[in-house]
């Protein structure tokens, strides 16, 4: 910011020393991570369904701590359910995967969740 003359309200005479700005936790925000290798699997509809589970949150007005997301990978198409108990969320879980079987008209092949307590 100094070199950039970005900060205002700084001596004009202020002379900083080589390296006294660099430290190790500035060193490291600024270095890139390569991006990921890209799946090549091909998913078709109903291939594959991910599913997960959060909360709980305050309760709403409606008594709801919990939402459900759905998504199925080979069309993206995603679903959010709020439910009131975790103990609901595997009657919502098996909905969403009776509905993308008569979707894709065949039985889905997996199906991948989080496995949080």
């Amino acid at each position: 910011m100094i070199h950039y003359e970005a900060a205002d309200g700084l001596p004009p005479d202020l002379v900083v020393p080589p390296g006294a700005l660099d430290c190790d936790p500035c060193i490291r925000g600024k270095f890139k991570r390569l991006p990921s290798k890209r799946s090549t699997t091909v998913y078709e509809k109903g291939d594959a369904l991910v599913m997960d589970v959060a909360g709980p949150y305050e309760t709403s007005r409606y008594g709801f701590k919990y939402f459900i997301v759905c998504c199925d990978i080979g069309t993206r198409y995603g679903v959010v359910e709020v439910v009131k108990s975790k103990s609901e969320a595997s009657a919502m879980v098996e909905h969403f995967a009776r509905r993308m079987e008569n979707m894709s008209r065949s039985r889905r092949s997996s199906a991948r969740t989080t496995a949080r307590s």
